[in-house]
């Protein structure tokens, strides 16, 4: 996905502050997780993911949760959402609500 769309290549199953991360991009401080219906569907998964999220924020490290299904269908639009993420944690600049 990342060559196919211009995306850095990130490490894919990182040890990060003792979790297991899908994909991280180091330079960006930004985690990626591959999120699918079986795996994430039911309040034990709905919880810890959100734990996890929290603990990695608090560490600066935002997560970013891609579904099989967006990934599927509009891959261009996750690529790019998905650039302008990365991009935004390589800068100083304020946020662009635009």
């Amino acid at each position: 996905f990342c060559a196919a769309h211009g995306l850095p290549a990130p490490v894919m199953g990182a040890p990060v502050c003792g979790y297991l991360v899908d994909a991280l991009f180091v330079r960006e401080r930004v985690i990626v997780e591959l999120d699918s219906w079986p795996f994430h569907s039911g309040k034990p998964a709905f919880e810890t993911d959100r734990e996890r999220d929290a603990d990695m924020l608090a560490r600066g490290l935002v997560t970013v949760r891609a579904t099989e299904e967006r990934l599927d269908e509009r891959p261009r639009e996750e690529a790019e959402r998905l650039h302008r993420i990365l991009a935004s944690r390589r800068s100083d600049q304020a946020p662009n609500a635009a």
